[in-house]
């Protein structure tokens, strides 16, 4: 498959990442609102669509941001294995609520640590990450395939 690169403006990635963690806590919030209210209809296909969305927001930073950190030495190695580890826990987190969801059997312990996770992980990088981007001069790259 072709892979596309575009320049992103650091200051743009920053806000645009720490954007798409409120926007995407917002969605798990409805979705989880409609699982509780019997709402399914529908649900499985945006549960699917959000995972996808958080997905893509993990791909970029861990392709993109934390190694364009790392290369100029603004956030230590921990910090960034810390959060990469992050990103997996909260994707197979994610995949076991797409399944409760499919069963309609929600566990709202698994929902709860997913959000408390999301929660923290997002300060964290909000503070530690993308304060980081922001001063930077020389745009990331973001490569798509």
């Amino acid at each position: 498959m072709p892979t596309a690169t575009t320049l992103l403006h650091p200051s743009l990635t920053a806000q645009r990442l720490s954007s798409e963690h409120a926007e995407l806590e917002r969605r798990f919030e409805a979705l989880w609102q409609r699982a509780r209210d019997g709402l399914w209809s529908g649900l499985d296909a945006e549960l699917l669509a959000f995972a996808s969305d958080v997905a893509t927001h993990f791909d970029f930073e861990d392709e993109v941001v934390f190694p364009a950190i790392a290369r100029r030495n603004l956030a230590g190695a921990e910090l960034i294995r810390r959060l990469v580890a992050e990103h997996a826990a909260m994707e197979q987190l994610m995949e076991e609520i797409v399944e409760q969801f499919r069963r309609h059997e929600l566990r709202t312990t698994t929902l709860e640590i997913f959000l408390d996770l999301w929660r923290e992980h997002a300060a964290l990088e909000d503070a530690r990450i993308y304060c980081r981007i922001e001063p930077q001069a020389e745009p990331l790259l973001r490569t798509t395939r």
